[in-house]
């Protein structure tokens, strides 16, 4: 994935795109484009699970996560599946983070069956929503039962 070394991070074949969308998506909702998307965390060669999910959303605090040196290698590694740990955002190191404990929330069931490692290392989560980065208004989804 070719992104600029510095925000805004928009690869340069969705410029265009990524301009109409901002132009539809009224008051309500604002790319976060200062941050490296994330389209998907886990690795596509080694994931036996495949979770399509809606994007958490944006939080403040993403920012000052992103302080973390360690963190922030590792949401960029992300993007082409070179993370020490697949599903980074279950990375112990990172457990105080929004994103560690988001995920960690809605994968608490699986979790406890097979275990944070095999989780952290098995599983491959593919965001699909619209907008297709973090949004300043999030989408609720009511979890499987």
């Amino acid at each position: 994935m070719q992104l600029p070394d510095s925000p805004p991070f928009i690869a340069p074949d969705d410029t265009e795109a990524l301009g109409r969308l901002q132009s539809k998506l009224g008051k309500d909702y604002e790319l976060k484009l200062d941050l490296l998307p994330q389209p998907w965390t886990g690795n596509l060669n080694t994931a036996e699970v495949f979770v399509p999910a809606l994007n958490p959303g944006f939080r403040q605090e993403d920012y000052a996560h992103l302080q973390n040196p360690d963190y922030a290698e590792q949401w960029r590694l992300a993007l082409s599946f070179q993370t020490r740990t697949p599903f980074y955002f279950l990375d112990l190191a990172f457990q105080h983070t929004g994103g560690y404990l988001w995920r960690h929330r809605r994968l608490r069931d699986l979790i406890d069956v097979v275990s944070l490692d095999a989780v952290a290392r098995k599983v491959m989560c593919v965001e699909h929503d619209l907008p297709p980065r973090s949004a300043t208004r999030l989408m609720r989804v009511r979890p499987i039962s």
